[in-house]
């Protein structure tokens, strides 16, 4: 593998530049928009620091962080840019919630930003890079050629010219929508799509999810690709209050995932196209139809996950 662009020219021939495997960029990009106050942007902040604080690694590792907010166009904003991963602390300020939701023009904001910090490396450059999005809705506010149905396909090109070209990862983190069909339009492998419970518990949730599964990826040779999510990490992550799942064994770093089944009212869903929306019969549903082809099919913990 050679160097890294901001896909500006993706037929441009890269120059070589040495990759160091010890070295990792995270950039991550955050859904801000009104609806993500349903998380609580004060936990949402402290498991997004809890993320980046589990990366760090061992002293002979290195990881750089960025991460961008975004809500309405023209909204998307670096507020941590190319910093140590144990110098990053997120606070409710930095991600607190206004807005619509303009995803595309943001995604390709965000690959434009890594293209554009990593091609000023000219000595050396991180042997994995990764990208991680969280969201709770739908794209709607991508204006100009990230508008609709042509932005789409422009920000799926982007992305697979980064992943095929440069290896880039990306994992893509939703609530209210269906993550997996979502991120497999834009061109992100399924298995490193997850849904989650749009709600404190459910942020809290993924995030320990995605720090896992990025912490595996991380721990394995460019050359080699693990398979993303696990089955305990995607029914962890779509647990829902009063409604059962089966005890499972998560590892426990930096963070502590929230019990799941808890006594408490799952929260309205307040995006106006959610109206009339049942959140517990959209999570089974959305088991039903994006978990099973990924889980076998006599394993009994997916099996109750989908049938209760």
């Amino acid at each position: 593998m050679a160097s890294y662009d901001s896909t500006s020219n993706p037929s441009s021939t890269p120059s070589v530049v040495p990759l160091n495997e010890s070295w990792s960029y995270v950039a991550a990009l955050v859904d801000c928009s009104g609806s993500m106050q349903l998380l609580n942007p004060e936990n949402t902040a402290k498991q997004l620091t809890c993320l980046i604080s589990e990366q760090k690694g061992s002293d002979s590792e290195h990881v750089d962080v960025s991460i961008a907010r975004f809500s309405a166009s023209g909204t998307y904003n670096m507020f941590v840019q190319n910093k140590p991963a144990q110098d990053v602390v997120v606070t409710a300020n930095d991600i607190r919630p206004d807005g619509s939701t303009a995803l595309f023009e943001s995604i390709a904001r965000l690959i434009n930003d890594t293209g554009k910090i990593l091609s000023e490396m000219t000595n050396e450059r991180p042997g994995k890079v990764i990208i991680i999005i969280l969201t709770d809705g739908d794209e709607n506010a991508s204006t100009g050629e990230y508008n609709g149905e042509e932005g789409r396909i422009r920000v799926a090109e982007m992305i697979k010219h980064q992943q095929d070209v440069y290896r880039w990862r990306f994992y893509f983190l939703g609530a209210n929508i269906d993550a997996i069909t979502v991120g497999k339009t834009l061109g992100i492998n399924a298995n490193t799509c997850i849904n989650y419970a749009p709600s404190a518990i459910g942020c809290t949730n993924v995030m320990h999810s995605a720090s896992q599964a990025v912490k595996r990826y991380r721990s394995v040779p460019s050359s080699q690709q693990d398979l993303g999510f696990t089955q305990v990490e995607r029914t962890t992550s779509l647990a829902v209050p009063n409604v059962p799942v089966p005890n499972l064994t998560v590892p426990i770093g930096a963070f502590t995932p929230v019990p799941v089944g808890i006594s408490s009212n799952p929260p309205p869903l307040v995006r106006s196209f959610a109206q009339g929306y049942d959140f517990a019969d959209s999570i089974r549903s959305s088991v039903k139809r994006n978990m099973m082809p990924l889980f076998n099919e006599t394993d009994e913990n997916a099996q109750y996950a989908i049938n209760n």
